[in-house]
């Protein structure tokens, strides 16, 4: 029988031995027990070190949101300051106070970050603002260390009564109109001391808030009545025309005589042209039949 070549095995056995394996084969017993973790000082002082920093890393978040809300945040109602020449207004003043702050208040509430100095809405502000007659021109402003918006308000003052289609309005002096009736803001002013504006053109009614004339025209007419009551003239009334800046001041006193003027031209040169003429009718003993015509300064035309 054939002897078959020997191979040695080559192949890598692994044996896994328990820990007890030398033990055992010296007659010993012997049970093994993974050696514990001892806490010594330095890791218990490393402990407590990273739970103070936590601590005051907590303590700093909170401290930073708390000034940053007293800081950032509007807490408190708008605070409102009136640029007003006539003083005794300010005794009427609640009403539009109120109405200013409410709107103010509800305009900072609509918007999530409404109230947080960075992210005030100003142009919403404005847009509300726009809308009240009686205000003239405002401004907004923060201060770091107040909780309250701030408010510089000018008021308008009315310089006239606007009549158009059988109804009356107050004209304030940027040319807007105020209601009559509705609110006491105005009840200070004495209707029978303001000139009448009469609109014989417009065909539709406006409203209250509308702008009908610009605040130039509008400071132009209280100007020249205001010139023409200095040198003892004085206009029952003035007539706004379908021609462009132009009007006509219907001189008291005088049978339904009125002078035209342009309320873009030299006011103060117009309305010196008034008296002059009216001085020279009265010693020429001449009655226009109609109107004088003060348009051009240079020029005084009477029909």
């Amino acid at each position: 029988m054939a002897k078959l070549p020997f191979r040695k095995n080559t192949k890598k056995r692994t044996v896994r031995r328990s820990p007890n394996a030398k033990a055992n084969r010296l007659g010993t017993t012997s049970t093994y027990r993974p050696a514990k973790k001892v806490k010594t000082d330095r890791t218990k002082r490393d402990q407590k070190r990273r739970w103070s920093l936590k601590l005051e890393g907590m303590l700093v978040i909170l401290l930073a949101t708390f000034i940053g809300y007293r800081l950032l945040v509007l807490r408190d109602s708008v605070l409102i300051e009136y640029d007003i020449s006539a003083p005794q207004t300010l005794e009427n003043l609640d009403e539009l106070s109120i109405r200013i702050g409410t709107g103010v208040d509800a305009e900072l509430s609509a918007q999530a970050l409404g109230r947080v100095k960075p992210f005030l809405p100003r142009d919403d502000i404005n847009v509300f603002l726009s809308s009240i007659p009686e205000i003239s021109s405002w401004s907004i402003s923060t201060s770091t260390l107040s909780s309250k918006l701030n408010l510089n308000v000018d008021f308008a003052e009315p310089i006239a009564l606007y009549s158009v289609g059988g109804q009356q309005f107050y004209l304030t002096e940027d040319g807007r109109l105020a209601g009559m009736g509705s609110s006491q803001i105005y009840s200070v002013y004495d209707q029978n001391e303001l000139i009448i504006v009469q609109d014989t053109q417009s065909l539709l009614v406006p409203e209250v808030g509308d702008r009908v004339l610009s605040a130039v025209d509008a400071q132009a007419i209280k100007a020249a009545v205001d010139a023409l009551d200095a040198e003892g003239r004085g206009a029952q009334s003035v007539r706004l025309t379908d021609a462009p800046r132009e009007a006509q001041v219907v001189i008291e006193d005088s049978g339904g005589l009125y002078a035209k003027v342009f309320l873009d031209g030299d006011i103060a040169g117009q309305t010196a042209s008034i008296v002059e003429g009216l001085d020279y009718l009265e010693q020429n003993d001449i009655v226009p039949e109609e109107f004088i015509d003060v348009r051009l300064v240079e020029r005084f035309i009477y029909r």
